[in-house]
C-alpha cells in the first residue's frame, strides 16, 4: 500500500459516512475496534537444534489457527493448534550401527515425525507504527507427538544370509512433550481489520530432547 493511501482511505471513508449515515459507520468503528482476531500460520519448521534420538527427522513445515483477544494496544492473548510434519533423514550413527564388532544394519523403511499442538501464550506490541510493527511472543503448551515407524535390518558378518527385522526402540509410538516457545516478528498492516506477520521462533521441550527454529508468517483478521 501506498504512502498517500491511508490519507485516501480516510477521506472516502468521510464521504461515505457523510452520504449513507451513521449505521455504516458504526459498523466499520465496531470492527476497528474489535478485540478479537483470527489468525491462519504456515512456514518452515527448522529441526537443526535438536540432539540425540530425535535429530534423525529432518526440517519440516507447520500450520495452523489462531484466536487473539487484545484488552490492550500492546499485549494481547494468543491460544493456538496446529500441525507440523518432518521427514525421517537419519544420520544418527547409532540408530543402525551398534557398538558391537562385526555389526551390520541398514534403515529400509522409515515415517514422518507429525507433531499436534496446542498453545497458549502473550504477545507484546509497542504503540503501533504506522507501516511495520515489532512484537515479542512468549508461549507455553503441549506437542502430541506422533514419532515415525523406523524398521531396521541387521545381520552379523559371520552370519550374512540370516537378516533380521525390526522396528527400532522408541519409534512407530505417540508420546506428549511440554515445551515453552520465545519469539519475536513484526505486523505490517494492511487495513485497520487486516494484517500480515512474519515471525522466528525458538521452541524447546520441557525434557530438553527437542528444539525448533521456526520461521512462519501469519494472516490476522479482525471479527
Amino acid at each position: 500500500m501506498g504512502k498517500n493511501a491511508l490519507p485516501v482511505i480516510a477521506v472516502v471513508f468521510a464521504l461515505s459516512s457523510s452520504l449513507f449515515g451513521e449505521t455504516n459507520s458504526s459498523s466499520e468503528n465496531t470492527g476497528e475496534n474489535s478485540s478479537l482476531s483470527i489468525s491462519f500460520t504456515g512456514g518452515a519448521s527448522f529441526n537443526a537444534l535438536t540432539n540425540g534420538f530425535f535429530n534423525n527427522w529432518g526440517n519440516g513445515w507447520t500450520a495452523g489457527a489462531g484466536l487473539i483477544y487484545a484488552p490492550t494496544r500492546s499485549v494481547s492473548v494468543v491460544g493456538s493448534v496446529s500441525y507440523s510434519r518432518h521427514p525421517f533423514q537419519g544420520g544418527n550413527i547409532n540408530l543402525i550401527a551398534p557398538a558391537v564388532v562385526g555389526w551390520n544394519g541398514r534403515v529400509i523403511g522409515s515415517d514422518p515425525l507429525t507433531i499436534l499442538e496446542a498453545s497458549g501464550g502473550i504477545r507484546f506490541t509497542p504503540p503501533r507504527l504506522k507501516y511495520v510493527t515489532p512484537f515479542l511472543s512468549l508461549t507455553g503448551g503441549v506437542y502430541r507427538l506422533s514419532v515415525g515407524k523406523v524398521i531396521v535390518e541387521s545381520w552379523m558378518d559371520s552370519q550374512p544370509q540370516t537378516v533380521s527385522r525390526s522396528t527400532y526402540n522408541g519409534t512407530g509410538i505417540v508420546t506428549t512433550r511440554n515445551f515453552v516457545s520465545l519469539g519475536f516478528g513484526f505486523v505490517v498492516p494492511f487495513k485497520s481489520t487486516f494484517s500480515i506477520q512474519l515471525e522466528q521462533q525458538l521452541t524447546q521441550t520441557l525434557a530438553f530432547d527437542i528444539s525448533f527454529l521456526r520461521s512462519i508468517a501469519s494472516v490476522e483478521m479482525k471479527l
